[in-house]
């Protein structure tokens, strides 16, 4: 009896959830092929009194928000490729020098390197704010304020990716690296043709972490640029005005459209490589 009122119950949850986590999306991705002013409009009083505004849905239906952001106002299509330019060399490098450090922490042995894997766990569990001040520091003492390695180095060098593929690459049996050694392959070979193909499904997974965060990243920019013209299109979004509502969804569409796309190709991944710490 228990049992068949828990599943309706637990289902009715679920829709719920699931309704309250779709909804913002939903209403982004609609709001976008409408007028700003039926937006604005629907904002400001009801629905019905909007669509009466705007002559129906026919009226109200228009695909001027992506002509505005895509065309005639070519600034959201140039920070949209600041983001691109800003993230995508982070997610290649820091996955490149991840794998590499997690390599020599999961092959080396003695306390040495788990005193330095377990400094990697502590600096994992520092709130990313903490950072910002030294990075700055550090940014500007190397004279590198105001140019794109502002951005790129505190991103490459990640504790977070080091640890877990450390800990990944640990539970790889030690018969393969044998096997491997007998048939005269060196720590080259071991790297490249042995743990990397192992490590595919994680490297995707953390690649789409580090894309999702360098993505919606807002405080770095500001703090490490002085130029408005090399801020990303995260920094631009949230000075755009109330009024131009109706843009603000068509660019947020346009700007999640890689986040969904590499989702897409690796979902599985993701969620083999997630489930597999």
């Amino acid at each position: 009896m228990k049992k068949r009122i828990f599943t309706p119950v637990y289902i009715i949850f679920c829709a719920i959830v699931v309704f309250l986590a779709l909804f913002p999306p939903i209403i982004n991705l609609l709001g976008s092929f409408f007028t700003g002013q039926f937006v604005e409009n629907i904002f400001s009083s009801t629905i019905e009194e909007a669509l009466e505004q705007n002559g129906g849905v026919a009226g109200a239906f228009s695909l001027s928000q992506y002509v505005n952001v895509l065309i005639a106002s070519p600034d959201y299509l140039y920070r949209f490729w600041n983001s691109v330019f800003l993230v995508a060399p982070v997610v290649i490098f820091q996955l490149a020098v991840s794998s590499f450090t997690a390599y020599g922490l999961a092959r080396g042995k003695g306390r040495l390197f788990k005193a330095i894997l377990m400094i990697f766990l502590v600096l994992m569990m520092l709130p990313k704010q903490v950072t910002v001040i030294p990075n700055y520091y550090a940014v500007k003492e190397l004279k590198l304020l105001n140019t794109w390695a502002a951005f790129w180095l505190p991103g490459i060098f990640s504790p977070f990716c080091v640890y877990l593929l450390t800990r990944y690459m640990k539970r790889i049996p030690v018969e393969l690296f044998e096997a491997a050694e007998i048939d005269g392959a060196g720590e080259k070979r071991l790297f490249l043709n042995v743990v990397l193909p192992l490590c595919k499904g994680e490297l995707i997974a953390l690649g789409m972490l580090i894309l999702v965060d360098g993505w919606s990243q807002v405080e770095l920019p500001i703090i490490m640029f002085n130029d408005a013209n090399m801020y990303p299109l995260s920094v631009y979004l949230s000075g755009i005005r109330e009024n131009a509502i109706g843009i603000t969804f068509a660019a947020t569409v346009i700007y999640a459209i890689p986040v969904i796309l590499f989702f897409l190709y690796g979902a599985k991944e993701l969620e083999a490589g997630t489930g597999s710490y």
